[in-house]
C-alpha cells in the first residue's frame, strides 16, 4: 500500500509539469495567436543576423513612438476627452525636457488620431507639432464597412485633417498624405470573424487615398497578427480576399517598390524575464502601458530584434506603440520608467562609437526607408524629409480652419476658412512670423534679390504682423512700423496696416 502511495505521488509530481506545458502551450498557441506567428518566429530567430557590438560598424537606432491616441475612448464625455488632451499639452513638454538624440532633437511622438471621432482636439495636438515635438497621422475604427463608404470617409477625413494643418505637406504644391493605424488591429479585414472592418480591398483604397505606410503591427495577441513578423515589407493587395498583408516582399536597398503597400512593423519576440525571483517567458510586442512598462531588458530586446531594410543592417528601426490618451497608462507614459527609458536610450544606445540614436516621427521613418531603398548611406538623420516634406501644422499655428495653397521660401499663400473670426497665424521658419486680424486670404511673395516682401491681403479692419529681416526695414508702403527689436542677429519689426474691406490690399516692405 505504501509503495502504491509513493508511486502515485511520484506520478502526480511528474504529471504536473506535463499539465503545465499543455496549459501554457494552449495559451500561447490559441490565446496569444501563436498558431499564426510562432513558427515564422522560430525560423526568423534561426536566420536572424545578430548585432555584433565589436564589429566596428556604427549602428543607427531609428526610434519611432506611435500612439493610438483616442481621447474619447470608453465613451468619454467631451469634458473628459479635453482633460486627457490638456494633460498631454502641459505634461508632455515637461516629460521630454532635457532629453535629446544624437542630432539634438527631443523625443518625437506620432499621435494617430481617430478620424471617426470628434476632431475638436486635433488643433490642440497641432500645437505640440508646431513646437517640434511630433506629428499627427490618421487612425480609423470602422465595422461592417464597404469599399464605397470607406473611400468617401477617407476623402472627408483627409479634408478635415488638412484644415487643421495635419497631413498636408508644407511645400509649393501641397499634397494630402498620411500614415495609418487601423482600429482594433483589423487592417484589410484581417480578423478571422470579419470584425472591425469588412473591406477586403482596404489596402488598395488606402493607397489611392494617399496613405504612404501602415504602422498597425504587431497586433499579438490579436488573431489579426500576420505570419510576416519583424519586417519592413510590401504587401500586394488581393481585393477579393482579406488579410493581403499576411505576407509580402522585404524592402531592400536598390529597389523602390512603387506599386505595393508599405508595412512598417514593430518588434515581436519571446524572451526570459525575471519576476519574483523566477524566470518566465514573456511575449514582447512593443506595447508601452501600465501593465507593460518599458524596462532596460525590453529596450535591449527591441534592438536585438534588428528590424532593418535588407542590405542596410546598420540602420535599425524600433517602433513601439501605446494608447496614450487613456488615464490608465499615465504612470507608464509620464512616470519614472519612461524617463529611464529615454535616459537608457540616450546613453547606452547613443555613445557615438557603437550606436547613434535618432528620434523620428512616422513620416520621417518612411523617408529614411525610401532613402535606404535609393542606396543612401551614412547618417540617416539627413533623410528625415527625403520625399515627404514636413506637414503644415509643424510650420503654421493658428486658431482657425484654413486651406494651405502654397508654402515655400519665396511664396506663402493661405485661405482662411473662418474669415468672420479674428485669426492669428504664427509662421515658423519664414520672414513673416505672425499676422493677426480679420483676414480672408493672404499671400506673401519674397524677393531676396530686390530685398522686398509683398504682402497681399483680402479682409477688413486693421491687421498686425511681424516681419523678420537681416537688415532694418527701410520702407513700408500702406503700413506703419510700430515696434522694432533685434534678436539673434535679425531685426523683428511689428507693422500695422489698415485693410480696405472687399478689396485686395497690397503692402510692400523693403529692407
Amino acid at each position: 500500500m505504501t509503495y502504491v502511495l509513493i508511486y502515485g505521488l511520484v506520478g502526480i509530481l511528474l504529471f504536473i509539469p506535463f499539465i503545465l506545458v499543455l496549459y501554457y502551450g494552449y495559451v500561447l498557441w490559441f490565446k496569444k495567436s501563436g498558431r499564426i506567428w510562432l513558427i515564422p518566429y522560430l525560423k526568423y530567430k534561426k536566420k536572424q543576423k545578430k548585432i555584433i557590438a565589436d564589429s566596428g560598424q556604427l549602428k543607427h537606432i531609428i526610434f519611432i513612438f506611435v500612439d493610438h491616441f483616442e481621447p474619447f475612448n470608453e465613451k468619454a464625455s467631451k469634458r473628459e476627452a479635453w482633460d486627457r488632451v490638456k494633460f498631454w499639452l502641459y505634461e508632455y513638454p515637461n516629460l521630454i525636457k532635457g532629453h535629446q538624440d544624437a542630432d539634438g532633437r527631443p523625443p518625437q511622438h506620432t499621435w494617430f488620431y481617430p478620424c471617426e471621432q470628434d476632431l475638436t482636439f486635433l488643433a490642440d495636438l497641432s500645437k505640440l507639432c508646431f513646437r517640434g515635438l511630433g506629428e499627427v497621422e490618421i487612425h480609423l475604427h470602422h465595422h461592417n464597412d464597404t469599399s464605397e463608404r470607406l473611400t468617401h470617409k477617407l476623402e472627408r477625413y483627409k479634408s478635415e485633417f488638412s484644415k487643421r494643418g495635419a497631413n498636408i505637406t508644407a511645400e509649393q504644391t501641397p499634397k494630402m498624405l498620411f500614415g495609418f493605424i487601423h482600429g482594433n488591429w483589423a487592417l484589410d479585414n484581417s480578423h478571422p470573424r470579419g470584425l472591425w472592418c469588412g473591406v477586403n480591398d482596404e489596402i488598395t483604397i488606402l493607397q489611392k487615398a494617399g496613405c504612404y505606410a501602415d504602422f498597425t503591427l504587431p497586433s499579438v495577441p490579436s488573431p489579426t497578427q500576420t505570419k510576416k513578423i519583424n519586417s519592413i515589407y510590401y504587401a500586394k493587395d488581393n481585393p477579393h480576399k482579406p488579410k493581403s498583408h499576411n505576407d509580402g516582399k522585404d524592402a531592400r536597398v536598390g529597389f523602390r517598390n512603387r506599386q505595393d503597400f508599405l508595412i512598417i512593423q514593430g518588434p515581436l519576440a519571446i524572451y526570459k524575464n525575471q519576476s519574483n525571483g523566477r524566470w518566465r517567458p514573456v511575449i514582447e510586442n512593443g506595447e508601452i502601458s501600465n501593465t507593460n512598462p518599458p524596462t532596460k531588458k525590453r529596450i535591449d530586446e527591441w534592438i536585438k530584434t534588428n528590424i532593418h531594410i535588407e542590405g542596410r543592417p546598420e540602420w535599425i528601426f524600433v517602433k513601439v506603440h501605446t494608447h496614450g490618451a487613456h488615464p490608465r497608462n499615465r504612470e507608464a507614459l509620464f512616470g519614472k520608467q519612461i524617463r529611464e527609458m529615454f535616459t537608457y536610450l540616450e546613453t547606452h544606445y547613443n555613445d557615438g562609437n557603437k550606436y547613434k540614436l535618432h528620434y523620428v516621427t512616422s513620416r520621417e521613418a518612411y523617408n529614411i526607408i525610401k532613402a535606404a531603398e535609393d542606396n543612401k548611406t551614412g547618417d540617416p538623420a539627413i533623410y528625415r524629409d527625403y520625399i515627404i516634406p514636413p506637414y503644415a501644422n509643424t510650420r503654421i499655428k493658428t486658431n482657425v480652419l484654413y486651406e494651405l495653397i502654397s508654402y515655400s521660401k519665396t511664396w506663402l499663400e493661405i485661405k482662411n476658412l473662418q474669415p468672420y473670426r479674428k485669426c492669428i497665424f504664427w509662421i515658423k521658419k519664414g520672414q513673416l512670423e505672425k499676422i493677426e486680424g480679420y483676414i480672408a486670404r493672404l499671400k506673401l511673395v519674397r524677393s531676396f534679390e530686390n530685398k522686398t516682401i509683398t504682402l497681399t491681403v483680402f479682409g477688413n479692419r486693421m491687421i498686425y504682423f511681424n516681419i523678420r529681416t537681416s537688415r532694418p526695414i527701410r520702407q513700408v508702403d500702406n503700413g506703419v512700423i510700430i515696434h522694432r527689436r533685434k534678436m539673434r542677429g535679425f531685426f523683428i519689426s511689428s507693422i500695422k496696416s489698415f485693410i480696405k474691406p472687399n478689396e485686395t490690399n497690397e503692402i510692400v516692405i523693403q529692407w
